[in-house]
């Protein structure tokens, strides 16, 4: 909590009152970097702790006491209530940088920032399943994260990736959210 509120903090006081005088750059900036903030912080989390819970899940998968599917269904609404804490480092600068302050905007914010938290704690999820040892999951991550933030269509013009490549787009969560 202590890390999504310094991180918030930063955030606002770095585009604090900004957004309404802006001509979108700033605007760009702000969501850009708060989303990718999001995005590593959060599949980060993941990475750290589910290498231990391997075991755990194939054990009572083999002795057929539990699915992958309940494990992770459980998982995932275990671990809700801790990311909201995630929700702190967005909801902390969307006032101080001057975005909309309707009740709808506000909504719509929240609700992105929440699926961009679950989309991250998902591709965590599949970067630490590649190994027990935590290290090598936090290894492996930037190869998932990387062409996210490549494929997100703020750093360069969509209309001229390479055909080849137009997939990652396809798989971007920063090119859905962003």
């Amino acid at each position: 909590v202590l890390m999504n509120t310094a991180l918030g903090l930063v955030f606002g006081v770095l585009y604090f009152q900004q957004i309404p005088h802006d001509n979108g750059r700033n605007t760009a900036g702000y969501l850009f970097s708060l989303l990718v903030t999001l995005l590593i912080a959060s599949s980060i989390a993941v990475c750290m702790n589910f290498p231990f819970d391997f075991a755990i899940l194939m054990r009572e998968y083999y002795a057929g006491v539990n699915s992958p599917l309940g494990y992770f269904l459980g998982r995932t609404l275990a671990s809700e209530p801790p990311s909201l804490a995630f929700m702190i480092m967005g909801i902390l600068p969307y006032f101080m940088v001057g975005l909309a302050p309707s009740a709808v905007a506000f909504g719509w914010y929240c609700l992105l920032f929440f699926i961009v938290n679950f989309a991250a704690q998902s591709i965590g999820y599949l970067a630490s399943s590649f190994s027990a040892n935590p290290v090598v999951g936090l290894s492996i991550l930037p190869l998932f994260i990387t062409p996210m933030i490549l494929f997100s269509g703020m750093l360069y013009e969509r209309n001229s990736v390479p055909p080849s490549l137009r997939w990652i787009q396809d798989i971007s969560v920063m090119n859905y959210s962003f």
